[in-house]
């Protein structure tokens, strides 16, 4: 394995078994590989952990991601914690927080908070739109109770 700081701009990157704390490439394709944080116009990661990732196209087969934004973005039995995306497929994987106006659905995946325009196939979110709308309801109104809002008295 290696360790390694790399910036390549406008260029194919293959990395397989490496280890990389930041990527910048065109086209970005990773085989069992971890980076920090990836910058590129198309990124491919099969068995790979990735930090944070701002792409137009991700494809993730069995693959960890932290945060991601992109334009469109695949994954297959991968997880991610936070994606926020013009277009998501996910196929039996999950997701901890989903932002997208069109999300394909696959098997039974799970999804934490799911916020989206259109969703096809079969998904039960923990939270939707109007669970996250109730909920901050009753926060703001808890906490407009507990008085945690008025500023601190001299």
């Amino acid at each position: 394995m290696s360790n390694t700081n790399s910036h390549q701009s406008d260029s194919i990157a293959r990395a397989e078994q490496a280890v990389f704390e930041h990527l910048d490439a065109g086209t970005l394709s990773l085989e069992s590989s971890a980076v920090q944080t990836a910058r590129a116009d198309s990124i491919v990661a099969h068995l790979s952990a990735l930090g944070q990732v701002q792409t137009e196209r991700a494809d993730a087969q069995a693959s960890a991601v932290g945060a991601l934004r992109a334009q469109q973005v695949n994954m297959h039995f991968s997880g991610v914690g936070a994606v926020q995306a013009r277009q998501v497929s996910l196929s039996k994987g999950g997701a901890g927080v989903l932002v997208s106006d069109e999300m394909h659905v696959q098997g039974t995946p799970f999804v934490g908070v799911l916020l989206a325009r259109h969703v096809t196939g079969s998904v039960r979110p923990l939270l939707d739109w109007r669970g996250a709308l109730a909920l901050g309801l009753v926060i703001g109104l808890f906490i407009k109770l507990a008085g945690w809002g008025k500023p601190a008295s001299r």
